[in-house]
């Protein structure tokens, strides 16, 4: 009779709590949507399990994962405003983990998913966080000067040229990639 009530008080305790994942295996379950490339699903799940981590103390370990799934999602989104704002918002929280190295893993989620313009507004924000870092982002910036050259979009050809990486008249300014923002 024992194995019975113990397994009548185990079902019962576990519809009681909802069988809820641990916040690790929500979290894996966040990083393999995102590796599917299914962005709405990180931006919609990644709020509540960030609020999750807060109520249940996650580690920062843990809470930056998730965070730094949602800024990649947000950038292969085209989201690049929320982003800047994010990573504004953020650096008072986790300080050297917003460093140039981020914004250029985001730089380049926006850009590898075919969104220019949060790319280039991650690109100019990153020139201004970091403009000791200038060489690091030329690169990038040029590849994205060269294919809003190519595509033919205006708006963005003025914000890159607001950067010094397309000229008024030419491609004098881009080969040389001034030195200031």
């Amino acid at each position: 009779m024992r194995p019975t009530l113990l397994a009548s008080l185990l079902v019962a305790l576990l519809t009681a709590c909802g069988g809820q994942k641990s916040f690790d295996d929500a979290a894996a379950d966040l990083q393999k949507s995102y590796d599917a490339g299914d962005d709405a699903a990180v931006l919609a799940e990644a709020p509540k399990l960030l609020e999750r981590a807060k109520a249940e103390s996650a580690s920062e370990a843990q809470s930056w994962k998730v965070q730094a799934l949602e800024l990649k999602a947000n950038a292969r989104a085209g989201h690049g405003d929320e982003v800047v704002a994010e990573l504004k918002s953020l650096s008072a929280s986790y300080g050297k983990k917003i460093d140039a190295q981020l914004y250029s893993q985001l730089l380049s989620c926006a850009k590898d998913a075919g969104e220019l313009g949060a790319a280039i507004e991650i690109g100019g924000a990153a020139l201004k966080a970091f403009p000791e870092q200038k060489k690091f982002f030329d690169p990038m910036l040029k590849d994205l000067a060269a294919r809003a050259k190519a595509g033919g979009d205006q708006a963005q050809q003025d914000a890159l040229s607001q950067l010094g990486y397309l000229g008024g008249g030419g491609d004098e300014e881009e080969e040389q990639g001034t030195d200031s923002p």
